[in-house]
Parts: C-alpha cells; structure tokens; sequence
C-alpha cells in the first residue's frame, strides 16, 4: 500500500532544506519508499488494523513510524496540511489506536479545519480496535474538550479511569473538562489526585485557585513545584501509558 503523502509531502534534503514539490521531488521519493519497500517488505506486506500496544518494537511499526510520523508533523510545521493528513491516515490505517497519531490528527483536523478532516472517526475505530486501553479515551477526551463538547469529553475521562484509576492524564484533563462546567468540588477532587500522581503543570492547580476552589487534600500541605503550564487541555505524562508513544 502507498501512502498518499507520497505524491503530496514537500521534499526533505538533509543537506539543501525543504524543496518544493517537483518532478524529481517525486522522483526522490518514490526511490526512497522503493528503497522502503525493499528492506522491509514482509512487513509491509502484514495487514493493517494491528493493535498498536501489541505492535511495539515490531519492524512494522517502526517502519511506519520512521516514514510517515516526521514528516507528518513537518507538514503541519510548514503548513502542508492535506501531506500531514495523508501521512498520519496512513499510520491510523496500520495502527487505529497509534497514541501519537491520533492526537496530531486531532491537532490537524482543529488547526486545518478542512471539510475534509474530522478526528472523531479515526477516534471512534481505535477504541473499537482496543477498547481497554485507557491512553485512547483520554485522547479523544481532549480533542473534544479542545472541541467544546464537555460533556462527551468528561465521559470519555470517566471511561480512562475505570480502566486506569491511577492516570495523571484522565484526573488532569477530567478536573479541566468540571472546572470548564463549573461542577468546583468535582474539579478539586480530580485535581487533588492529579498532582498526587506527579501532574507536572500548574495550570489546572491556579484556576482552581482564582475560582477559590483549590483545596488541598491535607490542609497546609506543601505544593509540588512545577515549571509554568497552560490552562488548555494537557498530554502528561501517565502511569500506566501515555498520548505518546
């Protein structure tokens, strides 16, 4: 199978930068994933739909990963959007649940905002490729509170931590999607044992301070100290996994 990117992606030299789209463009790429082909054939040839979290140091995996995640994320860097798109299609073709993958096509989909890009479907086929993994709940859950749609986000929260009770990502990102519905105490709670598991980001933690809902599970306790953080919706790391590979 050959990747759409491969007629649309910007050429990458390491030694002349990036060059536009030409003839030997094309040329040097098709070479190149020939070349691909070649030296990792049989893996190529395996199915795609595999399980990510059972695919990890696979050949095929790394090959994917190799070809299509750089220069998908070099796309968005240079704005090439409908390459990016064709190479992290590619990679969610092979590996619906690809933690990484999603979230940069998430990334995409709300960046681009192309009629042609809509995350929630290649959510929707991860979860029914591994529905017990935790990471991809909480990765659909911030690309919907990204989206606005706070509810569907807090239940995807809920979902990761039936799974994972001890997730930084779920207990960050569900105290987010309560504070963002006002629901304080709620917020707290989840905030309290975020930092309990090592959230590394004090934003959530000065919200609930400014709406006077910051309430330490052990009053005077001595707060972690973390580098500056953002209020938006945050890929921490998580025990147990993480939105990255």
């Amino acid at each position: 199978m050959i990747s759409s990117s491969l007629y649309t992606a910007p050429c990458v030299d390491s030694a002349l930068g990036m060059m536009p789209f030409t003839t030997a463009c094309f040329l040097a790429r098709a070479l190149l994933f020939t070349w691909v082909f070649l030296a990792v054939g049989p893996a190529w040839g395996q199915a795609t739909d595999n399980d990510y979290y059972a695919s990890r140091g696979t050949e095929l995996l790394s090959a994917v990963e190799r070809y299509h995640l750089g220069p998908g994320e070099e796309g968005m860097r240079t704005k090439h959007y409908d390459s990016a798109f064709g190479d992290f299609k590619f990679i969610l073709n092979y590996f619906p649940n690809h933690p990484q993958a999603l979230l940069l096509m998430a990334q995409l989909c709300e960046t681009w905002k192309s009629p042609l890009c809509d995350a929630a479907p290649f959510f929707d086929r991860a979860i029914a490729r591994n529905p017990t993994v935790a990471t991809t709940y909480v990765a659909y859950g911030i690309y919907q509170l990204r989206a606005r749609k706070t509810a569907t986000a807090i239940a995807n929260f809920k979902q990761a931590l039936e799974l994972d009770p001890n997730s930084t990502n779920a207990h960050y990102n569900i105290a987010l999607a309560y504070l963002d519905s006002q629901q304080y105490e709620l917020a707290n709670e989840h905030a309290q044992k975020a930092y309990a598991l090592g959230a590394p980001v004090p934003g959530l933690r000065d919200r609930l301070k400014r709406a006077g809902y910051w309430k330490p599970a052990v009053p005077g306790a001595v707060e972690p100290i973390a580098p500056d953080g953002k209020d938006a919706p945050t890929a921490a790391p998580e025990h147990g996994g993480s939105p990255t590979p």
